[in-house]
């Protein structure tokens, strides 16, 4: 199974989209109890900026109906 994280980098009117799939290469934890909750390290790479972008960072498995998660963050130089 797969995954595809997207990162959309914002600085006044400039927009750029960056996207990667990936296929999971973490150990499968079988079924998980209800209330139960489970933790995977990830790591991406940025493209590289002259100045700070503020970017939403999405992160979404390949099952066409997710889970799928995002939030607001900062890219410096």
């Amino acid at each position: 199974m797969g995954f595809q994280e997207f990162l959309t980098l914002v600085n006044g009117s400039r927009v750029q989209v960056h996207t990667w799939s990936y296929e999971l290469n973490c150990q499968a934890i079988g079924r998980l109890e209800a209330g139960k909750t489970a933790r995977f390290a990830m790591e991406t790479t940025v493209p590289k900026v002259s100045q700070v972008w503020v970017a939403k960072f999405s992160w979404e498995l390949d099952t066409g109906n997710g889970p799928f998660a995002g939030t607001v963050v900062s890219v410096d130089p």
